[in-house]
């Protein structure tokens, strides 16, 4: 049977026609994950090509209702992409049981702002002016072919998927989401992404495809044996991921630094801009000094007036949308000065204070979770695997899980509503308007920031 060619059409036309691109590379992308990963048996896709390019495109099966699923998730996702609101959508492969990530694939979305805000329109008609060919540019089908090459080539050393494993998607947003924006049906907002991975994971980028007005970066995470990790960062150091676009040193998509550097330096600058621009708001930047031992940069932090160290919110009984003028930390506490009292003067000789603040942080993420394990402990907040035990052992004691089931007895479901009712009156400040301290006062409503699928789809 003749493979027919898929049909792309120049992104660089209208903001319009980007995001149709750009939602078609994102669909064959997850098409072809979900074949060569047999989240669906091969029934569930029609094979066509482009430019020669064998890939795998996944239809609405009526057998496996799963497939609409699957594409209405990712239509639903790109109304935030026609909004120039979403930064990243994440599709997670994770153990159903166990709540351990093994595979996650990131699409990281730019957007060319004064491109779009300079969009022309047709002044009686209002529609777009067209002022390109629709054939699409030699460089960005370079990139995608690119892309689709390194994406087929890794994912097909990946060891197979065990069985039961869960897809679920997340989504980031960009700062500029309007206050009546509505998340799409099956969505749900949430603290963070909270991926949970194993140390032995590795990270992979498969490449970029850039429009004039919208861009798609696409990278891998996967628990992979060392043979195989090692075999696949030998080939990502062999063929570096180039641009999609020809090297333009004023596009606002080249870091401004890049426009006096040589062609061959451009890719290191730009590979570098990532990771300098989460530098300079990471809390690494922060000391952090707290009473839970546990100076890591999982849980929302609060800045000591005093020695301006920051120490967790949780640990200290507060929530992570509370807010207070003058918080004092333990180790600033001076007991006859009203300026240097400690936020919470009862954890200044309570012998069990490490242990109970660790315990707040964990109610915190379970706050956002389904179920946990010690494991969860350990690699979202780097608790000792032993305080972890521990950890669940006291939730379990608290009445907030539910009884085990199956083999894995340490993977426990979370009695949310329960939670909800119990925990944050025990265990933190937390105060009504009726009673509301005037020292203390709750942030306003967050803007959306996360969302998560409120349902995985099972792999079989």
């Amino acid at each position: 049977t003749e493979v027919k060619e898929c049909m792309l059409e120049n992104p660089n036309i209208s903001v319009q026609k980007s995001v149709d691109f750009m939602k078609q590379i994102v669909g064959v992308a997850v098409s072809t994950v979900s074949y060569i990963r047999n989240i669906f048996p091969p029934s569930a896709f029609k094979t066509k090509k482009i430019s020669g390019q064998k890939i795998w495109l996944l239809k609405g099966s009526s057998d496996i209702p799963a497939t609409f699923t699957l594409i209405n998730w990712v239509k639903s996702a790109f109304e935030a992409v026609r909004e120039n609101i979403l930064k990243k959508m994440v599709f997670v492969i994770q153990e159903q049981d166990g709540l351990e990530t093994l595979e996650v694939y990131t699409f990281n979305f730019s957007y060319n702002f004064e491109a779009i805000s300079c969009n022309l329109l047709n002044g009686t008609t209002g529609e777009e002016v067209t002022l390109e060919s629709k054939t699409v540019p030699d460089n960005i089908m370079s990139a995608i072919h690119l892309l689709l090459r390194r994406m087929i080539v890794i994912t097909e050393h990946l060891q197979p998927l065990p069985n039961n494993s869960e897809l679920s998607m997340r989504l980031e947003f960009c700062e500029n989401v309007p206050a009546s924006y509505k998340l799409p049906e099956h969505f749900i907002p949430v603290e963070s992404l909270c991926i949970n991975f194993p140390v032995e994971a590795c990270t992979i980028k498969l490449g970029k495809v850039e429009s004039k007005f919208t861009g798609m970066a696409l990278s891998t995470k996967s628990v992979l044996n060392q043979d195989e990790e090692n075999k696949i960062e030998s080939e990502s150091e062999d063929e570096l991921v180039q641009p999609s676009q020809e090297l333009d040193y004023n596009s606002p998509f080249i870091n401004p630094s890049a426009r006096n550097c040589t062609e061959e330096s451009v890719m290191a600058i730009e590979a570098r801009t990532l990771s300098e621009t989460l530098s300079s708001t990471c809390l690494r930047e922060k000391e952090i000094s707290c009473i839970c031992d546990c100076n890591n940069e999982s849980s929302a932090v609060i800045k000591c007036s005093s020695c301006f160290k920051f120490q967790h919110k949780a640990c200290y009984k507060l929530l992570n949308d509370q807010e207070i003028p003058h918080h004092i930390c333990v180790n600033c506490h001076e007991p006859n000065n009203s300026e240097k009292t400690c936020t919470h003067p009862d954890l200044i000789y309570n012998e069990n204070r490490k242990f109970e603040a660790l315990y707040r942080r964990a109610l915190i993420l379970c706050l956002n979770s389904v179920r946990v394990s010690p494991n969860t402990f350990v690699s979202t907040l780097n608790f000792p695997r032993q305080v972890a035990q521990k950890i669940l052992n006291q939730l379990d004691s608290d009445g907030f899980l539910c009884s085990p089931t199956g083999k894995r007895g340490n993977v426990r479901t979370i009695k949310i509503e329960y939670l909800k009712d119990k925990a944050f009156t025990k265990y933190f400040t937390v105060h009504n308007e009726e009673s509301m301290d005037e020292e203390y006062t709750v942030g306003p409503a967050k803007r959306l920031k996360y969302a998560s699928i409120n349902r995985g789809l099972c792999i079989v």
